[in-house]
């Protein structure tokens, strides 16, 4: 069963990128366009992780990520957000956020944070019939647990 990443971000040029490079991936793929609504997902679904955008309309990630952590999930987040101050990265850690990336961002560089991330989900890899072997090569999303995921996010 391959594992499920919930993506919640409300600029469908960007959810749609990401889903396309995790389904890519062998990832199942939730979207949320809303903060209530990716609440609600991560709550009933329980997805492996969580790419999270902090600008989202009504609830913004900041407060979806902190009731995710009082209700007691443990999945991992990875924040999304145009916000670069140093302020703003100290308080997505502080509320739970496993990594944080700011906007533009690239594919590759998201896509090596969520395999390094810890308790990172191991992707499972779909048939491509063009070419085995790149398959091979991109398909292998298993996580080393990457506790260093977090001080990445704080140099960047």
């Amino acid at each position: 069963m391959a594992a499920t990443i919930l993506i919640v971000e409300d600029e469908h040029a960007v959810a749609r990128g990401i889903q396309y490079a995790l389904q890519q991936e062998g990832y199942e793929v939730a979207v949320a366009r809303s903060g209530e609504e990716g609440l609600d997902i991560a709550t009933k679904q329980a997805p492996d992780l969580v790419v999270l955008d902090v600008r989202l309309p009504g609830m913004d990630g900041f407060e979806v990520l902190r009731r995710l952590r009082a209700a007691g999930a443990k999945m991992p987040v990875l924040v999304l957000t145009a916000r670069d101050d140093e302020v703003d990265k100290v308080i997505g850690l502080e509320l739970g956020a496993d990594d944080y990336l700011t906007k533009p961002f690239g594919l590759r560089e998201l896509m090596s944070r969520i395999k390094g991330s810890s308790a990172a989900p191991t992707a499972t890899c779909p048939m491509r019939s063009a070419d085995a072997s790149s398959a091979t090569a991109t398909c292998s999303s298993t996580s080393s647990g990457g506790a260093s995921s977090a001080a990445r996010a704080g140099s960047a």
